[in-house]
């Protein structure tokens, strides 16, 4: 499974874009940027959608596919938060973060599929 981390780094040299030019870009310092992509550090929410916004892809594409399938599990919203957060992040902002970011997403998927 790829990290978030990873995932912005294969993002990032898919468009051909330095780290320092994408630090820039998202407003972050260099050294934060290495960190997210190594895995040490975490980003923010609004970090996830300054670097997804400035490679010109969707948020979805940055979050790990496995915090998706959870939520489509049956799991309450606590039991979700605590299986992230066992198998992905030790940061709980980050993990409401997911949380908020996974139930917009399926609200703008219900209103699609209604359409």
């Amino acid at each position: 499974m790829e990290s978030i981390g990873k995932k912005i780094q294969v993002a990032r040299v898919k468009k051909d874009i330095n780290q320092a030019t994408l630090a820039d870009l998202i407003k972050i310092d260099t050294h934060r940027l290495s960190d997210i992509e190594r895995g040490k550090k975490s980003p923010t929410w609004d970090e996830i959608n300054r670097t997804a916004e400035a490679l010109d892809i969707p948020v979805f594409e940055l979050i790990p596919m496995t915090a998706f399938n959870i939520f489509n599990s049956h799991f309450s919203d606590k039991a979700s938060v605590n299986q992230i957060q066992h198998n992905f992040y030790s940061d709980p902002e980050v993990i409401k973060s997911i949380v908020d970011m996974v139930k917009s997403l399926g609200k703008e998927i219900k209103e699609l599929k209604n359409k």
